[in-house]
C-alpha cells in the first residue's frame, strides 16, 4: 500500500465505529484521509474492499476501524484509536485522577454502544413486524437506563454546567455525544436537562459545528419500526 502524508481512516460507508474519530479529529482540527470499505452487510458476506484489506495482513483482529499513520504506525479497535487521538491531542485530562475518570466514561460508552448494536442487529434481521417492535422496545430501555447514568454522572462536575471531567473538554464530553446522537430515537435527550444542554455545548464547538453540517456526513440510520 502507497505510502501517505495523513493518516488514513479506513471504514464502512457509515457513522458506525468510525463516526467518533471523525468527531475528534473535527474538534481538533486533525488533516487526515478516508478510504471507503463500502456498504456493511449485516446477513452475509462483506465487501470486496474489506475483504481485500483483511487479506493484506493489515488488521491485527480482521475488524475496522483500521487508523494508518503517516509513520506506519496502526492501530484497530475504535476504542483504542480513540485513546490514541485523545491522548495526542490532550483531551484526556490534566491529572491521573482526570484520566482515570475518563476512562470509566469511555467504558460506560462501551457497554451502551454493546447495547445499541446488539438491538440494532435484532431489529435490522428480526422477521416480522412484531419481532422488530419488540426488540425496538427492548433497545429503548437500554437506552434510557444509560441516559439517565450520563445525566448523573454529569451533575457531579460543576452541577453538571460544564463538562464531565474537569474544566475542560476532553474525549469522554465528544464520546458522550456521539452516543447520545446515536440514541437520541430510543431516549430523548431532553428529559435529562443536563445532558441535553451538553450536548448543545458540544455540538456548537466550531469544529465539530462544521462537520456536522457537512453534506458528505454518512447518514443516521434508523431503528424505528
Amino acid at each position: 500500500m502507497a505510502s501517505v502524508s495523513k493518516p488514513t481512516l479506513y471504514y464502512f460507508d457509515a457513522r458506525g465505529r468510525g463516526e467518533i474519530i471523525r468527531l475528534i479529529a473535527a474538534e481538533v482540527g486533525l488533516e487526515y484521509q478516508e478510504v471507503s470499505l463500502g456498504t456493511y452487510n449485516f446477513a452475509g458476506e462483506q465487501s470486496q474492499a474489506f475483504r481485500d484489506l483483511v487479506a493484506s495482513g493489515q488488521l491485527a483482529y480482521n475488524q475496522v476501524p483500521f487508523w494508518k499513520e503517516p509513520s506506519g504506525f496502526t492501530l484497530t479497535q475504535s476504542a483504542a484509536i480513540v485513546r490514541h487521538l485523545a491522548r495526542k491531542n490532550k483531551l484526556y485530562g490534566k491529572t491521573v485522577e482526570e484520566e482515570s475518570t475518563v476512562d470509566e466514561i469511555l467504558e460506560s460508552i462501551g457497554d451502551f454502544l454493546i447495547g445499541f448494536s446488539t438491538g440494532f442487529r435484532k431489529v435490522m434481521t428480526s422477521q416480522g413486524d412484531e419481532q422488530k417492535k419488540e426488540a425496538f422496545e427492548e433497545t429503548k430501555k437500554g437506552a434510557s437506563k444509560w441516559f439517565g447514568f450520563w445525566e448523573r454522572k454529569l451533575s457531579a462536575n460543576n452541577k453538571g454546567e460544564g463538562y464531565f471531567v474537569g474544566d475542560a473538554i476532553t474525549v469522554a464530553d465528544i464520546s458522550i455525544f456521539n452516543a447520545v446522537e446515536f440514541g437520541q430515537e430510543l431516549a430523548n435527550k431532553d428529559d435529562y436537562p443536563l445532558l441535553s444542554a451538553h450536548y448543545g455545548r458540544i455540538a456548537s464547538r466550531p469544529g465539530i459545528a462544521a462537520y456536522l453540517k457537512n453534506e458528505k456526513r454518512h447518514p443516521a440510520f434508523s431503528l424505528k419500526v
